[in-house]
């Protein structure tokens, strides 16, 4: 999946469904290899976000979703002489985790432009998946290692349409970009050299015909930036 709307709820609800019968270190532990793919091709903090709302709403639905719901049925039985059952306590945990939820994953939705996110660092291979199993980007920061070619016609007065290439055989797949002004005006003009890897940073999205475009923020080679 790509769309946050989509996500960002689902993440929620397993999260908050899985704490509240486990441990939620334990399941928040075992979930973010699964935040960490999905986070490929989608802005990350909504999503990491989402998981810990879910775990740690999730974990008063049951009284045996968190230590401290034991703790306090502990308390209870001990100074009250009060008794609670488990379908007792679901009704009034599981209201609960709705509203707050509810209202948690709202503010997510409505924050996620303001979040910050982090770069994935893609290899073609990765992104070849990506397109295989039509996962979509939009505006997704990404970080790619391939060379640069003009294509024919291509002017260097201005801003430049570029490709960006594949360094493996196996992957030939071709990343549509725009290189920003910065990097050819006349007293700073870039040079495309062919056949040399480059650093490529900017943000990701994927176009109505499925492919894929990148508008660059930064090119760096050999661990130097260029300018």
């Amino acid at each position: 999946g790509s769309n946050k709307y989509t996500l960002v709820p689902f993440i929620f609800s397993v999260s908050a469904l899985g704490s509240a019968f486990v441990d939620n270190v334990i399941f928040v532990a075992s979930f973010c290899p699964v935040i960490e793919q999905l986070a490929l091709n989608v802005k990350d903090y909504p999503l990491w976000w989402a998981l810990l709302f879910g775990a740690c709403f999730g974990g008063n639905i049951t009284m045996i979703g968190s230590t401290a719901n034991i703790v306090a049925l502990g308390m209870l039985e001990k100074h009250a002489g009060g008794h609670m059952t488990f379908f007792r306590w679901l009704k009034v945990g599981l209201a609960s985790t709705v509203l707050s939820g509810g209202l948690a994953v709202i503010g997510l939705l409505v924050l996620e432009p303001l979040m910050a996110d982090r770069y994935s660092q893609l290899s073609f291979e990765q992104l070849d998946e990506l397109v295989a199993e039509q996962r979509r980007f939009s505006e997704k920061n990404v970080a790619l290692v391939g060379m640069l070619r003009l294509p024919e016609g291509g002017s260097s007065d201005g801003p430049v349409a570029v490709k960006i290439l594949s360094p493996d055989a196996e992957h030939p797949l071709e990343v549509a970009a725009e290189l920003p002004a910065k990097y050819v005006a006349n007293d700073r003009k870039f040079t495309i050299r062919p056949g040399k890897k480059y650093l490529v940073r900017g943000t990701m999205n994927t176009l109505a015909d499925g492919s894929l475009k990148l508008n660059i923020a930064e090119v760096r080679t050999r661990g130097k930036k260029k300018k």
